[in-house]
């Protein structure tokens, strides 16, 4: 069975005609199943831990970028349940990366069912889809091998899935790609490393990346729109972690 879960924003009755239109088109197709409804002490993982528990094999998420950030770290702690997105609202980047360009066209690419199996990136205890940013003064060890530092206001981002079709990470190749970008007047600092370097930004492959700033203080990381904060973030990839309901216009071939 389908498991429906609808954003909480989805009660405002400016919805309610195009959830209607959604329903009706899933019932069409033989794939209405179960709906759950987030309110305030409802949250998107305790809704999918237990929709996992009571059997649920594939779990669809009702919403906008934000709610696809958050049930993708949820999802992955439960490999092998099939995660799918009908998007609405302002925001759905996410949902046009795996070729779901809206909610019309979302119910019949369910019912298609083709999927992947497609690599996350993981930040201390949460999952991400395309990539981390962390800006500032601080240091990545890359793979135990070698070090990397932005310069003068410069960033470091990590990336498992790009959001720009001509940028670096492809979520299917088992690893991460660790781009440092220096500030208008500095460079990186690197060691014993091998990378791609133009204008100012240098892309480094690796599978697992350990952040530190220099004096132990609390940084801010920012993965799939999300913040988090701790003075270390310990970033590996996860394999094949999600199995997501692509379309055929996806940005990976």
């Amino acid at each position: 069975m389908y498991h429906y879960i609808y954003e909480a924003f989805l009660t405002d009755p400016k919805f309610a005609k195009q959830l209607s239109a959604i329903e009706n088109r899933l019932t069409d197709l033989g794939i209405y199943g179960s709906v759950h409804r987030l309110a305030l002490f409802k949250t998107m993982k305790g809704t999918i831990q237990d929709a996992v528990r009571r059997g649920a094999k594939t779990v669809v998420v009702v919403g906008d970028d934000g709610s696809v950030a958050r049930a993708i770290d949820a999802i992955a702690e439960f490999p092998g349940v099939v995660f799918g997105i009908i998007p609405i609202g302002d925001k759905n980047s996410f949902a046009k990366l795996l070729g779901i360009v809206d909610a019309a066209s979302a119910c019949d690419i369910l019912s298609a069912r083709l999927v992947e199996e497609l690599d996350l990136g993981k930040v201390n205890k949460h999952y991400f889809l395309t990539s981390l940013n962390i800006s500032g003064a601080v240091k990545a060890e890359c793979d135990g091998r070698y070090t990397v530092s932005p310069e003068n206001g410069g960033e470091i981002c990590i990336s498992n899935f790009s959001m720009d079709p001509a940028g670096p990470g492809d979520p299917r190749d088992g690893r991460l790609e660790t781009m440092v970008k220096t500030g208008s007047k500095g460079f990186f600092k690197s060691v014993f490393a091998r990378a791609r370097s133009s204008s100012g930004l240098s892309v480094f492959p690796t599978h697992n990346v350990v952040v530190r700033s220099p004096d132990n203080a609390q940084m801010t990381a920012v993965a799939d729109g999300q913040s988090y904060q701790d003075a270390e973030f310990r970033v590996e990839v996860a394999p094949h972690r999600l199995t997501v309901i692509v379309g055929k216009d996806r940005a990976i071939a």
